[in-house]
């Protein structure tokens, strides 16, 4: 009897175990924090090169999100061009993302968009961007994701 209950225990167990609903990951997204540029020597590097090699004027208006992007614990930069006749309440914003490459700053991605957040999910050991950019439905995202052979962000 005892031996027939634990049988019965045991294959409850297993039926239960096997056809649980597998948990699936959640897409989740982090928001970026713009601030104005503060003046500090990196982002004056930053804002040296944005002028420099994309014709940034940052007396219009520049938001700067710092963010680690790939988990080395070296932060990445999302910059917005908030103001010009690239970025008007009828079109979307530039958005440029900067990293270190020997201790000098590089854009890696040039994006036109309305925002940009970023995602939980990673390729290539980098976090994939959410680009948000259809005046007629704020919730449609496009997925950029990091290709290492480009070196750059792209979409699917």
């Amino acid at each position: 009897m005892a031996m027939r209950a634990l049988l019965l225990t045991m294959a409850i167990f297993c039926a239960t175990v096997s056809f649980a609903p597998a948990a699936s990951a959640q897409l989740e997204e982090q928001a970026l924090k713009f601030k104005n540029a503060s003046g500090d020597i990196r982002e004056t590097e930053i804002l040296t090169l944005l002028k420099a090699s994309e014709g940034v004027d940052a007396g219009l208006g520049i938001g700067i999100a710092a963010v680690d992007l790939n988990g080395d614990g070296v932060d990445e930069w999302i910059v917005r061009e908030d103001k010009g006749q690239t970025c008007t309440t009828k079109a979307s914003c530039r958005f440029f993302i900067v990293a270190l490459k020997h201790k000098k700053p590089v854009v890696l991605a040039k994006i036109f968009a309305g925002s940009i957040a970023v995602l939980n999910q990673k390729m290539y050991g980098v976090n994939s961007l959410n680009v948000y950019n259809d005046p007629k439905d704020d919730f449609h995202a496009l997925p950029y994701h990091w290709k290492p052979d480009m070196r750059t962000f792209s979409q699917n």
